[in-house]
């Protein structure tokens, strides 16, 4: 328990500083001031704490035989103690940083050449954070005064688990738009070898940045719900049914749809599509060269081999 409480504690405090970087508010996902990332990261360490030494002193308490009215009034101050910061939390301004423009650039400008709109810190829409865990504390702290301590204790420990999660995803998230980011502008080598080699001009690298995205965010998706499911108390075989239906198969009316047959088959014409475009790369700069070939003809054998390919994949 002390093992788990610590890794608990240790992975919000690397998420906290991961997700709202005080230090450094160009590398923050959220757009929040100083001020606030350092308020909230804090209180986010206290609430990690609050849920570690209450684990803690559960398990102490069992080993020792401590009486009942103990380990209840321990849960009901770790309750309302996890409220209150909660509270603190949703109490916190969530204002935004001064807006960082490069020097090259007019502010308010649209974006051009290479420039993506797949950066920058992600404005918070508070009352869609606020609202859910409003009704959170409050139903902590009604179960906690109403007597319900255990699941005051359980609702508590879901948010520091579930919350934890959700952080993870959307650092990864971020991860998947950067690296998306690099397919698109020519100055990375992955976007310079697919304008290059495959000949993918910026638009058509947007459409498979948009697409790379929407699938990693998709498989993202699909591995957090078991583990969310899980915490929540379902069991592992039926997680595991509701899992197989939604990959392998799901009937809406008479239609039947699987989510791993499509991503199967949006893989094999995105290979086929690439495949394509490489051997073409290659026809145009090898064996379609003039005065080799004529233009036209050159054109027609470019044209056929890629209804080829697609065709094929």
């Amino acid at each position: 328990v002390i093992v788990s409480s610590v890794i608990v504690f240790s992975g919000v405090t690397a998420l906290a500083d991961a997700l709202l970087v005080p230090r450094n508010a160009s590398w923050r996902v959220f757009d929040l001031s100083d001020g606030a990332a350092w308020r909230i990261r804090w209180l986010m360490l206290w609430i990690a704490a609050v849920y570690s030494i209450d684990q803690i002193l559960k398990e102490f308490a069992s080993v020792i035989f401590a009486p009942l009215s103990i380990t209840i009034a321990q849960s009901f101050l770790a309750g309302v103690a996890f409220a209150g910061l909660l509270v603190a939390l949703l109490r916190t301004p969530f204002s935004s940083a001064a807006p960082l423009v490069p020097a090259t650039e007019t502010p308010g400008a649209p974006p051009t050449g290479d420039q993506l709109d797949l950066f920058g810190p992600v404005r918070i829409e508070s009352r869609w954070v606020r609202l859910p865990l409003w009704v959170v504390a409050i139903g902590i702290v009604g179960a906690a005064v109403l007597g319900y301590v255990s699941l005051a204790r359980f609702i508590s420990g879901q948010i520091v688990v579930t919350g934890s999660i959700i952080v993870a995803l959307i650092l990864l998230h971020h991860a998947v738009r950067a690296f998306a980011g690099d397919l698109i502008d020519e100055k990375n080598p992955t976007g310079k070898w697919l304008a290059e080699q495959a000949g993918l001009n910026q638009s058509r690298r947007r459409r498979i940045a948009t697409i790379f995205i929407f699938t990693v965010q998709l498989g993202l998706i699909l591995l957090a719900m078991p583990l969310v499911l899980l915490q929540w108390g379902f069991d592992w075989p039926v997680v595991k049914s509701w899992l197989s239906a939604l990959l392998f198969g799901f009937k809406v009316g008479s239609i039947e749809i699987s989510l791993a047959r499509l991503l199967v088959a949006g893989s094999i014409l995105a290979a086929g599509y690439f495949g394509t475009r490489l051997l073409q790369r290659s026809l145009d700069r090898s064996m379609l060269q003039p005065p080799r070939v004529d233009a036209g003809i050159a054109n027609s054998i470019r044209t056929a081999v890629g209804y080829l390919g697609v065709g094929a994949s």
